[in-house]
């Protein structure tokens, strides 16, 4: 009877370390699928792997392709760049609305404003300017709205 026990200890005992050997083996390939994904992923950081490498699934998903990584903005060809040296040579002691402002910045680079889309993006980097320019206290400006006018 003392025999039966030992066997069937021993028979217990082999069952868990087959079990935990099992488990073991499974979490092995687990890892091992996990670090070749962190590997990609790391690697697609660097820009080594071309974008066909870049393949990632989530789990009930299909596989879709990474996002291409856009590139810079080109802005308006037509216009030339305008920072904030560009536009602060424009303003002067006397105080200008932002069309006055705009119009000498235009004139300088021989740009005509009769076209609504150069003359709306010409406005919005002037007034992005401005604001950042009585933000900072390197202009002054007086007046409210359409009346408000831009000195030094």
């Amino acid at each position: 009877m003392a025999t039966m026990n030992i066997a069937e200890s021993i028979a217990a005992e082999l069952t868990q370390a087959q079990t935990a050997h099992d488990e073991a083996a499974a979490a092995v390939v687990h890892y091992k699928q996990k670090i070749d994904r962190l590997t990609k992923a790391q690697h697609a950081l660097t820009g080594i792997l071309t974008e066909d490498d870049m393949v990632f699934q989530v789990k009930g998903s299909a596989p879709r392709q990474a996002k291409p990584e856009s590139g810079p903005k080109t802005g308006n060809p037509k216009l030339p760049k305008t920072d904030a040296a560009f536009w602060m040579k424009h303003i002067t002691k006397e105080p200008q609305s932002n069309d006055q402002i705009l119009a000498a910045a235009a004139a300088e680079v021989g740009i005509d404003l009769t076209d609504a889309e150069t003359k709306t993006t010409l406005k919005n980097r002037l007034a992005t300017y401005l604001k950042n320019f009585c933000d900072d206290k390197s202009i002054q400006s007086s007046g409210e709205r359409r009346e408000r006018k831009y000195y030094l």
